[in-house]
């Protein structure tokens, strides 16, 4: 063999070699290592559903918080859902949109009006009520509410209540934790302790900022608010240790900066209605005096009263003698009852290192957020 020939023999080893490193191995391209391709798992996907529509233009929540999961970087979620205004709804449109990665959700967002009293203000089902800790019981013993398969979501999924101090009502965390599980596993859900409070950048009506509230509420029968000298007076016995101009929060209605001071007020509706054998056996109640001292008396309203923890002189109270139908036609004198309390609450906006976080504690209760796993 000559020389010619050996060279050759050489050359195709080389190339050969050559073929063999650019199949098999990273490829560099100037200073950029291309690494070899792995079976990674796909991110799991976040969405958010707006439960609610907006009626009073001064306080503009609904939009908001739709333009904050949108649009906000820290915020902002792969779908925002606007359509949906029932618990059931909500559930039924998971059902039936899986992820497209084939992971169940990453986050789920449920942005809703609501308090640590009431609930969510988001219905159970299209024709029911309001979401409390008794209806989503009742949602779920009739199977309105009827959990999520394990495609939709599992261990790692993480449902975030997003309502003005829910994480304070831990009876109706536990509850919705259960409304949304299913038999092999159960998702993470918290809720803050604090009110949310989104609002606009001065300078930018679309750039949305949220905040976490401290809170100190005062209550007092639904109209019978007193003037601002009595309830800065109030809210200082009340809270003492809190280092609040109470009478500068009472005359301002909205903030926007971290140590903003300012009022918000709502109204919390309770409701019972007694069934009686005989029409002559339901009380004539025609004062106020007679009615509140009559609530006082009734055992099933007073333990009701003392999970809210507010007492009974702190609502209006409505009565009137109805008759209700039974299930076999039939209907049964009853007393209808109802009570009014304010609540007005002093805000005060935390600092921005604590305002947007939405990387929940892990531990079960921390100074903002409630956690159940």
């Amino acid at each position: 063999m000559n020389i010619r020939e050996k060279v050759n023999k050489i050359n195709i080893v080389l190339l050969m070699v050559g073929i063999a490193l650019l199949l098999f191995s990273p490829i560099s391209t100037g200073n950029i290592l291309i690494p070899e391709r792995k079976n990674e798992v796909p991110e799991r996907q976040e969405i958010t559903f707006i439960l609610g529509d907006d009626f009073n233009t001064k306080n503009p929540f609904y939009f908001n918080t739709e333009l904050f999961y949108r649009f906000n970087e820290k915020g902002k979620t792969d779908l925002v859902i606007t359509h949906c205004r029932s618990l059931s709804e909500v559930q039924d449109y998971l059902i039936n949109n899986s992820p497209k990665n084939n992971q169940a959700w990453g986050l789920i967002n449920l942005v809703s009006h609501g308090n640590q009293y009431t609930g969510l203000s988001v219905k159970v089902s299209p024709k029911g009520k309001r979401a409390n800790t008794k209806r989503v019981r009742e949602g779920i013993e009739d199977k309105t509410l009827s959990g999520l398969p394990e495609n939709i979501i599992d261990q790692k999924t993480h449902i975030k209540l997003h309502g003005c101090g829910i994480g304070n009502n831990s009876e109706f965390l536990e509850i919705m934790k259960s409304a949304f599980s299913n038999n092999l596993s159960s998702p993470k859900l918290t809720a803050s302790n604090h009110f949310e409070y989104y609002v606009s950048n001065g300078n930018n009506t679309q750039e949305i900022n949220m905040f976490l509230a401290k809170y100190w509420i005062v209550n007092f029968k639904k109209g019978y608010q007193p003037n601002d000298r009595i309830l800065a007076r109030k809210f200082a016995n009340k809270y003492p240790d809190a280092n609040i101009n109470w009478k500068q929060a009472l005359q301002s209605q909205s903030g926007s900066k971290t140590g903003d001071v300012f009022n918000y007020t709502f109204t919390i509706p309770v409701k019972w209605v007694f069934r009686y054998d005989c029409k002559d056996s339901v009380p004539q109640l025609d004062t106020k005096s007679s009615r509140l001292n009559w609530v006082k008396q009734n055992q099933k309203i007073i333990e009701d009263l003392k999970k809210l923890d507010i007492p009974p002189e702190k609502f209006n109270w409505w009565m009137r003698n109805i008759y209700v139908k039974n299930e076999d036609g039939t209907k049964t004198p009853a007393l209808w009852v109802k009570g009014y309390c304010t609540s007005l609450c002093v805000l005060k906006l935390l600092p921005e290192e604590e305002n947007t976080m939405f990387s929940f504690p892990t531990i079960y209760r921390s100074n903002h957020y409630v956690q159940y796993w």
